[in-house]
């Protein structure tokens, strides 16, 4: 019996940018990148990029079924139903474009 393989699929590109100690911490939490910068701009454009060469490398070298590899579970329970959420720039990665929900975590709502 001859296994089809299934289409690879990226997920949403969910992230969350933190400020924490007066730097800017992004963080893709569908594939446990971390990027930390001293602008919040400068922090989101070194992930973007960041993910595109991670997945671009993991589909080079069909490891398709290893490149989603979330964050750990007390990262995604940062995100409440409070969170700020918004639909950042959409990202093309190997000609897919994928859209980017950006959640906007307070150093303060971390500490509470």
């Amino acid at each position: 019996m001859r296994r089809t393989k299934k289409p690879f699929n990226l997920p949403m590109m969910l992230t969350h940018l933190m400020r924490h100690d007066g730097k800017y911490v992004a963080h893709s939490l569908d594939f446990d990148i971390v990027c930390v910068a001293d602008e919040e701009k400068e922090a989101t454009e070194k992930l973007r990029l960041a993910i595109k060469t991670y997945v671009e490398f993991g589909l080079s070298n069909g490891w398709e079924e290893s490149i989603v590899f979330p964050a750990p579970q007390e990262v995604w329970d940062m995100l409440t139903p409070e969170t700020p959420l918004q639909l950042g720039p959409p990202l093309i990665i190997a000609g897919m474009e994928r859209k980017v929900v950006e959640a906007d975590i307070s150093e303060d709502s971390v500490a509470a």
